[in-house]
């Protein structure tokens, strides 16, 4: 490639970069005919790749956190209404509310957050909930 190239490769490069350096929008700038740039120069004039900051994992964002609290109150009333009971194998009590649905193919329990249970599939489709501590669980 001739330094002629290689200047308007740059001068597209400049035109298309921000303050920070990188592309400021997500498409390409459009190459023309002599605009072919080396990898490693590339590279080179490139601002590395890195993941946006987060925060700590299952933490809620600044403006929403204040929403936390009267979200999961208002999940557990809506749990003790509509939830459906979830009996021991065992001895029947009722272990805890719940709904369950599908979520991204997985299977979840809306309500079982907190409830110290032990799951087991019996048959093929079929889901069995027993007392976690011996002491709780009486057969009947």
């Amino acid at each position: 490639m001739g330094e002629r190239g290689r200047q308007a490769t740059k001068r597209l490069m400049d035109d298309h970069l921000d303050s920070e350096g990188s592309l400021g929008r997500p498409s390409r700038p459009t190459a023309g005919p002599h605009t072919a740039l080396p990898f490693a120069e590339f590279k080179a004039r490139r601002p590395p790749i890195a993941p946006r900051p987060s925060g700590p994992a299952g933490a809620w964002l600044r403006a929403s956190r204040h929403l936390y609290g009267p979200l999961r109150r208002l999940r557990t009333k809506l749990m003790l209404i509509l939830g459906r009971p979830v009996h021991c194998e065992v001895c029947g009590e009722v272990l805890f509310r719940g709904l369950p649905f599908i979520w991204h193919g997985r299977l979840k329990l809306l309500g079982a957050e907190s409830a110290l249970v032990r799951c087991d599939w019996d048959k093929m489709n079929r889901m069995t909930f027993r007392h976690v501590e011996a002491d709780r669980c009486r057969p009947q």
